[in-house]
């Protein structure tokens, strides 16, 4: 009775242990029967342990396979790869897994019989360890080729590396130089585009890579592929313009010069600052290229020239770019400026040899005492209300505006011609021609206002430190009265009251009052030290501001020491001669 109870306690420990146990294995086992004294025990053992193909290609599968003798029964077992457990079986003569390593990879296999003694599963045997490498992909390179190894004028070509056998677990990178520029991980062969710049050799190889236990490792290197683009390897010499200032209406001739002529595909194209082609030069063996261009009058062009060479397909490619230059066609005013300032070589580019003397002339003419009178004795227009001529009253104010009035009168040819020819008129003092006195008879007093400048010479002021100075009335006249100063839209009106001036002794007192009253806004130095000028604001408008054409009450007060004209502003300009 006791030996049964034993019994059947120890079958309750053995049925638990191996239900954990094949928790454990993943594997479903059936608990053994067996007992101490079972006689059917099994007694065999591992036939063989071997595998379809120890090296599959390119990570082919195989199966390794082991077989038992007799057939298991109360019996099982276990494959293990390295140390890891990765299969079982309880039935049948053979136990066999699949495998499939790495390219360039080595796994090793064994199995494990287990068995029930006792009522407990024990190991029992090792089989012989089985070995499957998948040897990796050992291909070589087969060729390192480029479609054209010149390819003409900046054209692409194809650069190609082949491998045999095909990629698999393995693959190939380009470079440039130093630089990857692309990778291939599959086929026979891996290509890349290549176009160097015109006249620019460029160097490419590939490197094959594969895979050794596990890792991504170097293998080879490819044979180095050179691609030349000969193409035109020119530079601009010359940027050129006939002249940078022209007077309007007249036309510039750009020109672009090259050290290596053109050659076939090749071409030279100019190109304005707006971006449009002016002109294209491509003959064979050209080695300058020009444009004409002709302003309109104020505005500015601005050129510069491409040498470009012709690609496959209708592209163009710029090989070299040259420098810009630039032409202005100068307005009335400008022209008057660069004719009185310029120096030889300017002028005679702009105005051309024929009219070189007598640019240069000008600018003599314009230092002459008799220029402003003489230039009223030819051009007698009266607008200003003054006896004086207009003309003489602008010179005054600025020899600059006279010529621009001479130049858009008669262009520069004649303007040049009156300009010079007032210049050497030194003997004339009034440029107003006197009346003829009458012979009729009668005994009327004669005219008390007879044309011509006014019958004074002149007035004196005191100026702020005490300096006593005397106005020079034809020049004081010239510049405020009849220049500056209309009394139907800005009457003059004293600082000190709101009588309004309308005689010139009227006008001279108001400068004496400026000049012995200190300066409202500011008194400064001009170009010769020794002259001084005084701003006043007199508080309402006393003339017409030419810069702004609106009308001022500022007043200037420009005070020579040696009577030479040094600055011109506005609206009361007048000199104050010591």
């Amino acid at each position: 009775m006791l030996a049964a109870l034993l019994g059947s306690l120890r079958a309750r420990q053995v049925a638990a242990m191996l239900i954990a146990l094949a928790a454990l294995s993943m594997v479903t086992v059936v608990a053994p029967s067996a007992t101490a004294d079972d006689e059917h025990r099994w007694y065999g053992h591992f036939t063989y342990a071997r595998v379809d193909d120890a090296s599959p290609v390119l990570g082919a599968s195989t199966t390794v396979r082991f077989g038992v003798s007799p057939e298991l029964k109360d019996a099982r077992i276990q494959i293990y790869r390295g140390d890891s457990y990765v299969r079982g079986c309880t039935g049948g003569s053979e136990c066999a897994v699949g495998a499939n390593p790495p390219s360039g990879v080595s796994e090793t296999y064994r199995a494990k019989l287990m068995v029930v003694r006792d009522g407990e599963w024990v190991d029992y045997a090792w089989s012989d360890t089985v070995t499957v490498t998948d040897p990796g992909w050992n291909g070589v390179f087969e060729y390192a080729t480029v479609d054209d190894a010149s390819p003409v004028l900046g054209a692409s070509t194809t650069v190609r590396f082949g491998v045999s056998p095909e990629l698999k677990d393995a693959r190939i990178q380009i470079y440039r130089g130093d630089s990857y520029v692309r990778g291939c991980t599959g086929g026979s062969e891996c290509a890349v585009g290549a176009n160097p710049p015109s006249g620019v050799s460029e160097t490419y190889r590939a490197k094959l890579m594969v895979v050794r236990d596990g890792e991504w490792v170097d293998y080879a290197w490819s044979d180095t592929v050179t691609v030349t683009d000969p193409g035109w390897n020119g530079e601009f010499i010359e940027e050129t313009v006939s002249s940078s200032k022209l007077v309007s209406g007249d036309t510039a001739t750009a020109t672009f010069g090259i050290d290596e002529p053109l050659s076939s595909g090749a071409l030279i194209r100019i190109v304005d600052d707006s971006g449009d082609v002016r002109v294209t030069c491509s003959a064979d063996g050209a080695t300058s290229c020009s444009t004409s261009v002709t302003p309109a009058e104020g505005a500015t062009v601005s050129l510069h020239a491409e040498a470009v060479v012709q690609l496959a397909g209708g592209a163009s490619y710029v090989v070299a770019t040259s420098g810009p230059v630039s032409t202005h066609s100068m307005t009335t005013d400008e022209l008057a400026e660069f004719v009185l300032a310029a120096d030889e070589p300017a002028l005679e580019a702009a105005l051309g040899v024929a009219l070189l003397p007598a640019a240069l002339s000008a600018q003599s003419a314009a230092t002459t005492e008799a220029l402003c009178v003489g230039l009223g004795f030819y051009i007698r227009t009266y607008l200003n209300g003054s006896s004086v001529p207009d003309i003489t009253l602008v010179c005054y104010s600025s020899k600059v505006r006279a010529l621009a009035l001479l130049l858009a009168e008669f262009g520069v040819s004649g303007a040049l011609a009156a300009w010079n020819d007032a210049g050497d008129e030194p003997d004339i003092e009034n440029p107003i021609e006197e009346p003829t006195p009458g012979e009729g008879e009668g005994d009327g007093p004669d005219d008390p206002n007879p044309p011509g400048p006014p019958a004074y010479d002149g007035w004196r002021c005191e100026a702020p430190d005490g300096t006593e100075y005397t106005l020079s009335i034809y020049q004081f006249y010239s510049k405020i009265v009849g220049d500056h100063f209309d009394p139907a839209k800005a009457p003059i009106k004293s600082q000190f009251s709101d009588e309004i001036f309308e005689s010139e002794s009227d006008i001279a007192d108001l400068i004496c009052e400026a000049l012995r009253s200190e300066p409202v806004l500011s008194g400064h130095s001009m170009t010769n030290p020794d002259n001084y000028a005084l701003l006043y604001d007199l508080g309402s408008p006393i003339g017409t501001d030419i810069s702004t054409g609106g009308t001022s009450s500022l007043l200037t007060v420009l005070v020579e020491q040696d009577g030479s004209t040094v600055f011109n502003s506005f609206p009361g300009w007048v000199e104050v001669i010591p």
